[in-house]
C-alpha cells in the first residue's frame, strides 16, 4: 500500500515539473486586439488585418468579426506592426507596437475612404 502511495506522489511531482515550463512559456506572451470602424464610426466587419513581427519578419492575418473586432493572441514579446485593408478604403498601417509579457495591447483603426483593394 505504501509503495502505491509513493508511486502516485512521484507521478504527481513529475507532472508538475513538466507543466511548469509550459506555463512559463505562455506567461511570456502578449496580445494585440482592437476594432475597426468606417468613416461614420460604424463597426467594420470582414476587414483584413495583417500583423507583422518586426524582429522576425513574419506575418499573420485575421479578419474582423461581425462586431469589427480582431485579435492576435499568444504573441512572443517584441515589436509588431499592423495593417488594415478593405475595398474602397485606403490601406492603413500602424507604427511599431511593443508587446511585453502578459500585455493586452489595444489598437483601433478608423478607415478612410479612398482607393483600396
Amino acid at each position: 500500500m505504501r509503495l502505491l502511495y509513493l508511486r502516485r506522489i512521484f507521478a504527481i511531482l513529475i507532472a508538475v515539473c513538466f507543466a511548469l515550463p509550459a506555463h512559463a512559456q505562455f506567461a511570456q506572451r502578449g496580445s494585440i486586439n482592437g476594432i475597426v470602424t468606417d468613416p461614420s464610426g460604424a463597426l467594420a466587419p470582414g476587414v483584413r488585418v495583417t500583423l507583422t513581427d518586426l524582429q522576425r519578419n513574419q506575418t499573420s492575418a485575421a479578419t474582423t468579426d461581425s462586431t469589427g473586432h480582431y485579435v492576435f493572441s499568444q504573441l512572443v514579446i517584441g515589436s509588431y506592426q499592423l495593417a488594415v485593408e478593405a475595398s474602397g478604403f485606403k490601406k492603413s498601417v500602424s507604427g511599431p507596437i511593443a508587446v511585453s509579457e502578459q500585455a493586452n495591447v489595444r489598437y483601433d483603426f478608423h478607415l478612410s475612404p479612398g482607393r483600396g483593394h
